[in-house]
């Protein structure tokens, strides 16, 4: 993935348009992982070992939130297709998935102060 892809999927999965395997609770997940991401139920063993002699291990199942069909299981979503990324990305997503929330959080945490002025009178330095 490029440095691009890797900061519009985090960014994603930090707004909730993705969903990805590691939302489901480790407890369930290899009980319905297949049925939330449908298309894994016909890939068998080889297929997966084809894919990660091309693409390196896998690391993360996701899908966009527009593509879940009308019901779900469980409380989660349905899928009839999935994206495959592997570890090394995988990782690079979740390091900036990282980063954005805390970043979200700082800025949250700091609290909104009011304006001493009216916001439209506020210039900034060009």
């Amino acid at each position: 993935m490029t440095e691009e892809e890797v900061n519009r999927l985090a960014l994603d999965i930090y707004r909730g348009s993705i969903f990805t395997d590691r939302h489901l609770p480790p407890s369930v997940r290899k009980d319905i992982l297949h049925l939330v991401f449908m298309p894994l139920i016909f890939t068998t063993p080889e297929t997966i070992t084809t894919w990660e002699a091309e693409n390196g291990p896998l690391g993360m199942i996701y899908e966009r939130m527009e593509q879940a069909g009308p019901t779900g299981i469980n409380g989660y979503p349905i899928f009839m297709s999935s994206n495959l990324v592997n570890k090394v990305d995988t990782d690079k997503v979740w390091v900036k998935f990282e980063k954005i929330r805390a970043a979200a959080e700082g800025v949250m945490n700091e609290g909104v102060l009011p304006f001493k002025k009216d916001p439209a009178q506020v210039t900034t330095p060009s």
